[in-house]
């Protein structure tokens, strides 16, 4: 598991001031806590990282920022947890929770590339 939660503080210290709000994850594993991953995914901290924001409370600060959350699904590991992040975002309709399937053939970079330049089309604001 990793210290997903982290991140998320990170983030939303953030001014994030512009119309379009988007953050990527990428991760091959888990956030910590055993409630976001299968048993058999060992966990040094299996009730999240003591003094760490609780990770559900920082995904819904991000929908209610109208942040956009697009996540990498590298691998089947993270399946359960970003289960639990779109039903998070799923309660806002402003925002999205949109999964980047990768795989073992796909170039990463070519990938993140694309996946930003739809991003920012989809997100940009045309003025006429």
């Amino acid at each position: 598991p990793e210290d997903i939660s982290w991140a998320m503080e990170l983030a939303l210290k953030k001014s994030w001031k512009n119309n379009a709000r988007i953050a990527i994850l990428f991760a091959d594993a888990p956030c910590h806590g055993i409630k976001y991953h299968d048993e058999e995914v060992s966990d040094d901290y299996p009730n999240g990282v003591e003094g760490r924001r609780d990770i559900e409370e920082l995904i819904e600060e991000l929908a209610k920022k109208n942040i956009s959350l697009y996540c990498t699904e590298i691998n089947q590991d993270t399946k359960i947890m970003y289960q639990i992040f779109k039903d998070i975002y799923n309660k806002y309709n402003e925002c999205e929770f949109n999964l980047i399937p990768l795989i073992k053939e796909t170039n990463i970079t070519n990938c993140i590339g694309d996946t930003c330049s739809k991003i920012y089309l989809k997100h940009r604001l045309v003025k006429i």
